[in-house]
């Protein structure tokens, strides 16, 4: 037999009576307000809300999208260009849109919250939200901290003055390489961890959004490590270059990083590290601050894209793009790190000021990188169609 409930309200709306004295006391205990309508209610009434936010999005947006200089168009009306004249350059967006779990939050969470390489980064890189943009992150160390706690490893490792019998180089350099430790771990361990990472990348969903865009016998650019554009669409492997590491060859590195020169964004001292020290006590502590400093030179080094060399090794792959008329760019960021690349398709094009541009964007935050990236490389707005995935 039913227990009967006692309600203790009735629904403005539907009329229903709802609401237990437990949900009272819960209510009560939260400091909340009693509600007026049911849940059932409570759910139409937000939903309601969420459409009606949606449509007013849309109609903004669309009313921003006629402010643009750039053309809209469907991704459909993209299948009809000349496969042997186009190149796509693909993002990690293509993966996103595919349900792979590639974003940097991704790779953050796959760390767990005690992993050593996730502590160094999350105490030493100097962003809010370092997992927003990683690759730049990493330009932001906190060398700073490091070199403050150089005399104090000075003093624990009992380092003695060079002029003294009692020296020992090995507690000097143990010194310099503790105080540099966050730098030592990121170098470490970032490369093995990431590609352990992106070796366990899959796709969730089993649509094909891009079907009817992607023209399999063109050319192919990837910033991507993984291989979804020859198992989900079948574009040949021979036609598809990954321009920073293909996760299945093992005897190359996955390459990342952030551009050269972003981690000196303040001035600089003759060794590459920030110039802002304690008082130096002594010859020996000045010498191990230096050490130190070059230990923290190496890490920007380590951690910066070196596009350059990549352009200079595959210099005749970019002269092979010369008689590209189309370049339809999907799923990237249009981040500043990889501009040279997209400077070097430029420079190597005979005809560039003709090159046609589709680019994909998915929220109004794409308009402002798509604006400053074509302002930057002189693509001038008759050039560009966008459309959005």
């Amino acid at each position: 037999m039913e227990k009967n409930t006692d309600y203790l309200l009735k629904c403005i709306e539907c009329g229903a009576d709802f609401f237990t004295e437990g949900e009272r006391e819960f209510y009560k205990s939260k400091g909340l307000n009693m509600p007026k309508r049911c849940k059932e209610c409570r759910d139409k009434k937000k939903a309601r809300y969420k459409q009606i936010q949606q449509e007013k999005e849309r109609a903004e947006l669309e009313k921003f999208l006629l402010t643009l200089p750039f053309k809209q168009i469907e991704k459909k009306e993209i299948s009809l260009i000349n496969s042997n004249t186009s190149l796509f350059i693909i993002g990690n967006g293509f993966d996103l849109m595919h349900g792979v779990p590639s974003n940097y939050y991704n790779f953050r969470d796959s760390m767990g919250r005690h992993n050593d390489l996730r502590n160094a980064l999350e105490m030493y890189i100097r962003k809010e939200d370092l997992w927003a943009d990683f690759e730049e992150s990493l330009a932001h160390l906190d060398d700073e901290s490091m070199l403050g706690t150089v005399d104090d490893w000075m003093d624990i490792f009992d380092v003695k003055d060079q002029f003294d019998d009692d020296f020992s180089a090995a507690d000097f350099f143990m010194a310099a390489e503790t105080a540099t430790g966050p730098a030592q771990t990121i170098m470490r361990e970032l490369p093995r961890r990431f590609r352990k990472w992106v070796c366990t990348l899959e796709p969730t969903r089993a649509t094909k959004p891009l079907e009817n865009t992607l023209s399999k016998q063109s050319t192919f650019i990837t910033f991507n490590y993984t291989e979804f554009l020859e198992t989900i669409y079948g574009v040949p492997k021979e036609n598809v270059w990954y321009i920073h590491g293909d996760r299945r060859c093992k005897k190359k590195e996955l390459i990342l990083g952030h551009a050269y020169g972003a981690g000196f964004e303040v001035e600089n001292n003759s060794s590459g590290f920030r110039n802002k020290r304690p008082r130096i006590k002594n010859q020996t502590s000045y010498d191990l601050h230096e050490t130190a400093g070059y230990h923290l030179s190496a890490y920007y080094d380590f951690t910066t894209k070196k596009s350059g060399d990549i352009i200079k090794a595959y210099k005749d792959r970019f002269k092979a793009l010369s008689k590209i008329e189309t370049v339809v760019v999907i799923g990237h960021s249009l981040s500043p790190v990889d501009y040279p690349y997209f400077k070097e398709i430029i420079s190597q094009n005979q005809d560039a000021s003709n090159m046609k541009w589709y680019i994909s964007w998915h929220s109004e935050g794409a308009f402002k990188r798509i604006d400053f990236f074509t302002n930057t490389l002189g693509i001038k707005p008759k050039q560009i169609e966008l459309f959005r995935v």
